[in-house]
């Protein structure tokens, strides 16, 4: 009998709720390009997935300009354990959402920072992904709940299909979010599911969700390729 995982993402129906009011900022003089607020106006024809995804996607890009630190922390941290949500605390800041109220569950915001992540450092060009699969029940600290056995097989599905098909997966992330470059990408993807889950598994995930896991998982490749690359040029 087949074990079903369901990873569905609901960003404006989600756990978490930030709302923030207009900071005092003193204009520096900088030609510094600073990322949108999430609450910026956004084209009147989007759905309102679309609008929630990409009211999410503003709100990552602007943490990891104004939190790196906190950012790499937080996605260090594993997604089910104590620290998390602890540190999770540490990311709000007053520039990212002016006014208004912004949900979210835990796991489109770090999917939405790894794709923000993703794109601040290997947006230009496509990076050499590293040769050894990750080791994702490292993550998991032990962790045997049901949850845990979901957080390993959905990024050992997204690595998956980011062998199969780097290309479409970078497009993926790239987006912009509900671009037709990503509806494409996800269409191109869409068809390995079967063949990068386990036999005994099957699963519902919608396009956020895989670009979710998709963004986690290269950014993670991408990163242990550089980092291979840079200690054998020495």
């Amino acid at each position: 009998m087949k074990r079903a995982l369901l990873l569905a993402v609901g960003l404006m129906m989600a756990s978490t709720a930030l709302a923030q009011k207009p900071p005092s900022v003193p204009d520096t003089g900088t030609r510094i390009q600073t990322a949108p607020s999430a609450d910026a106006p956004l084209a009147k024809s989007m759905s309102d997935a679309t609008r929630a995804r990409v009211m999410l996607s503003r709100y990552a890009t602007c943490i990891v300009q104004y939190r790196p630190a906190a950012t790499i922390e937080y996605l260090a941290a594993y997604q089910y354990g104590s620290q998390a949500d602890i540190i999770e605390k540490k990311l709000a800041n007053n520039n990212c959402l002016s006014e208004g109220e912004l949900k979210f569950n835990s796991e489109g915001l770090r999917g939405a920072l790894y794709a923000a992540l993703y794109l601040r450092d290997f947006s230009r060009e496509a990076p050499v992904l590293q040769p050894q699969p990750i080791d994702f029940r490292a993550d998991t600290d032990g962790d045997t709940s049901d949850n845990a056995k979901k957080y390993i097989v959905m990024r050992e599905l997204g690595e998956c299909l980011i062998r199969k098909e780097p290309a479409q997966a970078r497009k993926l992330v790239l987006g912009p979010v509900g671009s037709d470059s990503e509806s494409m990408a996800f269409k191109g993807l869409a068809p390995l599911l079967g063949e990068c889950l386990p036999s005994n598994i099957t699963t519902k995930i919608d396009k956020a969700g895989l670009i979710q896991i998709v963004a986690e998982v290269l950014y993670r490749l991408s990163v242990g390729g550089t980092n291979t690359s840079a200690a054998g040029a020495k």
